[in-house]
């Protein structure tokens, strides 16, 4: 399961509806399965393959969310730690 990184959502209006909305955003980059928002402003959302990921930063970063008066998201790649990178 690949993570994308997502900011610029509102700070403090996380909610289970704002949570589905961003999936569905999210959704036009390919099988989005889960997505998450802090309360900072920033969250995450889990695709099946790193394509998807790759995808949805290419297309959906700088988009709009939840209509014309709405968040305009930033994408990128979540920094995930790997343990045996860090080994010798």
């Amino acid at each position: 399961e690949k993570t994308a990184w997502i900011g610029g959502l509102p700070e403090n209006e996380a909610s289970v509806e704002r949570n589905k909305e961003l999936m569905e955003h999210m959704k036009q980059a390919g099988n989005c399965k889960f997505v998450k928002i802090g309360k900072g402003g920033s969250g995450s959302a889990g695709f099946t393959t790193g394509e998807e990921v790759q995808l949805a930063i290419a297309t959906l970063n700088g988009s709009v969310f939840q209509g014309s008066a709405g968040t305009l998201l930033k994408c990128g790649a979540s920094q995930t730690r790997n343990p045996r990178a860090q080994e010798g």
